[in-house]
């Protein structure tokens, strides 16, 4: 077990939701990302004593149906709503944490939602999701910076199954502009937070990062990802 589990730590008295938000549709969390993740899941949150509540996001972004990047910008407005309204009354105490969790490229979308959520601060509903955040993690998002610009499709490609490259429309540099200013806003503006380790998707030689039980290797896992993780 990733030694990350060793990070949280909540008293009995303090309940907490945790989000998770994939970066593709599927009919079950293993689809939509893989069952590596599943495994991480529950051996860092699996040994909880706090109350605990578990919500996917759910969107209906598919690589093979995809108009643009663009609507990674969408779901992450969508996600924003979906958030003040499905847990504005989990939020309204300071015995209330939040734990949000983008897995590759579902990390645009919870970007884009807290971007959102930040310029909307001065809203009683925003403010009081920023204030019960307690922990972001980014689970191999691409880290797209203007000075890795050729890097860009490859990134992106990595977080796919081998099975589902991407099309044509997708594939050029133009097409993920979006995914690359949402990166760059993101960065720019001021979390109060502290960050843990800081991570991208690709390939990093440290055998004690992550350790899970013998799976099926799926291309775009996170078995070869690292972690980010932003605390307050």
């Amino acid at each position: 077990v990733w030694s990350l589990a060793c990070v949280f730590a909540y008293s009995a008295d303090r309940t907490c939701s945790i989000v998770v938000i994939p970066g593709f549709s599927g009919k079950t969390l293993v689809d939509q990302t893989c069952n590596h993740f599943v495994e991480w899941l529950g051996s860092v949150f699996g040994k909880f004593t706090t109350p605990t509540t578990i919500w996917i996001f759910q969107h209906p972004l598919n690589i093979e149906h995809l108009a643009s990047w663009d609507e990674y910008s969408y779901a992450g407005e969508n996600l924003l709503h979906q958030l003040k309204e499905k847990c504005i009354d989990e939020y309204s105490s300071e015995d209330d944490s939040l734990i949000l969790i983008g897995h590759k490229l579902g990390g645009f979308i919870l970007k884009k939602a807290l971007i959102d959520a930040d310029r909307k601060a001065h809203h009683p509903h925003e403010r009081d999701i920023l204030e019960s955040l307690d922990y972001l993690l980014m689970l191999g998002d691409p880290h797209l910076h203007r000075d890795n610009q050729s890097d860009w499709i490859n990134l992106i490609s990595g977080c796919l199954p081998s099975t589902k490259p991407l099309p044509p429309r997708l594939s050029v540099d133009q097409s993920v502009q979006c995914l690359q200013a949402i990166s760059s806003k993101f960065e720019d503006f001021r979390l109060n937070s502290r960050l843990f380790q800081i991570s991208g998707t690709g390939k990093v030689k440290r055998k004690s990062a992550l350790k899970f039980r013998r799976h099926e290797k799926k291309d775009g896992c996170i078995r070869s990802a690292t972690v980010a993780v932003r605390m307050w």
